[in-house]
């Protein structure tokens, strides 16, 4: 009975080990892999129109805990001109309002990657983002790490999300 009682708790312990690991995402279509922290997963596509009134789709992959989320997305655009104008502008407007610290680039892959932190009231809530984007060709991959300021992400969960993310081929889209 008690090696009974001790490989159920053995096994119970395995399983609750296994439910706190990663969870790689290979998206062939999205020409990227990821590992997700633990969490409820939230997969969704989108159907999205730019300023200028062109269709796409929006591909979203995230692990939502408690009281944190971490997102990969990519899009695709028409051309490099609407990525450049559509994220300086992000940025721009954010730096207008003193809430981006941390700015950065980068490379990975032989591709130019930007990371930021972006801190902004969320209804009673200071919100905490961490950004990590990258343009290939005509597609636009942004990942994200987002919490309450009383419970934000850490640097470790961040860096393990961000650095996890690989292209799976070299090719432009």
């Amino acid at each position: 009975m008690k090696y009974l009682l001790t490989a159920v708790l053995a096994m119970a312990f395995t399983n609750v080990m296994h439910a706190q690991q990663p969870t790689t995402i290979v998206s062939s279509a999205g020409n990227f892999s990821v590992s997700l922290p633990p969490g409820e997963r939230k997969d969704e596509n989108a159907n999205v129109t730019d300023k200028d009134g062109e269709h796409a789709v929006f591909h979203s992959f995230g692990s939502i805990q408690y009281n944190k989320s971490f997102i990969v997305t990519y899009k695709d655009y028409s051309s490099l001109l609407d990525i450049a104008d559509s994220f300086d502008s992000e940025l721009k407007e954010a730096a207008t309002k003193g809430v981006v610290t941390n700015i950065a680039g980068s490379t990975r892959q032989g591709r130019a990657v930007l990371t930021y932190t972006l801190t902004k009231k969320f209804e009673e809530t200071q919100l905490v983002e961490s950004k990590l984007s990258m343009i290939v060709g005509r597609r636009s991959y942004l990942l994200v790490a987002v919490g309450p300021i009383y419970d934000a992400p850490t640097s470790k969960e961040i860096a393990d999300f961000f650095d996890s993310f690989k292209l799976l081929r070299e090719e432009a889209h």
